[in-house]
């Protein structure tokens, strides 16, 4: 029998916690990006590796247990870092330092 959780954040009271019908929903991507950090309650017949095609591809995908016929994963964006010190490299290589001419 499957469960429909859609109820979920309006008994817990919380604004937080979405539904989404199906994990190919292009809202599920946008909001583990959006939180940077999600507990993932998925269906056990979704393999990691389908679940993780619709994550932002800098996603680490955790899973942390089972609970009849769910998965529990942890979703995670890592930030990305910014590539300042190779654009200063590059940018220092191109300059030549002036002299003081009297």
């Amino acid at each position: 029998m499957d469960h429909e959780f859609s109820g979920v954040p309006f008994y817990l009271d919380r604004n937080d916690i979405q539904n989404f019908l199906d994990f190919h929903d292009h809202g599920l991507s946008d909001f583990v990006t959006a939180n940077r950090s999600a507990v993932l309650i998925v269906d056990h017949r979704i393999a990691p590796e389908e679940l993780r095609k619709q994550l932002p591809e800098e996603t680490s995908l955790t899973e942390i247990g089972h609970r009849a016929s769910a998965c529990i994963y942890r979703a995670k964006v890592s930030p990305q870092v910014p590539k300042i010190a190779n654009a200063a490299s590059a940018s220092s290589n191109q300059l030549t330092p002036q002299r003081n001419r009297q």
